[in-house]
């Protein structure tokens, strides 16, 4: 007698459940008919924007003088060489030089009066979000939103650790 009322209890548990799941309210769906949609005001709907494809670029030339460029478009550039080679061909104010690609990439030279290797041995160096770049700039992808800094630094290796 106690199984029949254990049993019966259940199917009831199980019964109740079913019904309360199949009348959720997020459950129930509307037939998929196709609509279509006339368009009588083409000329007037107001486009979505694009989303901003920029970066921010700093350059610091080691001697106090930085300058900063925001905004930077890059739907035209996908890697770092490229976004700062655009920033000098648009008169932004630097001269900017490189060696051709060689094994690990394209070498920068010289960015505004700051030629490698010059002022006991400092080189352009670069970030992209605060992390030092492992890969030469034209290997080094930029994305929307990233900040690329260039610096004119003397490194000296001590224990693994870059000093500026």
């Amino acid at each position: 007698m106690r199984t029949k009322w254990y049993l019966g209890g259940v199917v009831l548990l199980v019964v109740g459940y079913l019904l309360g799941w199949g009348m959720h309210p997020g459950l129930v769906t509307a037939p998929s008919v196709p609509v279509q949609v006339e368009n009588t005001n083409a000329g007037n709907i107001p486009s979505v924007p694009e989303k901003p494809q920029t970066v921010s670029v700093m350059v610091d030339f080691g001697d106090g003088n930085v300058q900063t460029f925001r905004d930077v478009d890059i739907r035209a550039a996908k890697d770092v060489f490229t976004v700062t080679k655009m920033l000098s061909e648009t008169g932004k104010g630097f001269v900017f030089q490189y060696q051709p690609p060689g094994q690990y990439g394209i070498l920068v030279d010289q960015i505004g009066g700051k030629k490698g290797g010059d002022e006991g041995g400092k080189y352009w160096l670069f970030w992209v979000n605060n992390v030092m770049a492992e890969q030469a700039a034209d290997r080094t992808p930029v994305s929307p939103g990233d900040v690329v800094e260039w610096k004119f630094i003397n490194l000296k290796m001590d224990d693994s650790v870059v000093q500026t």
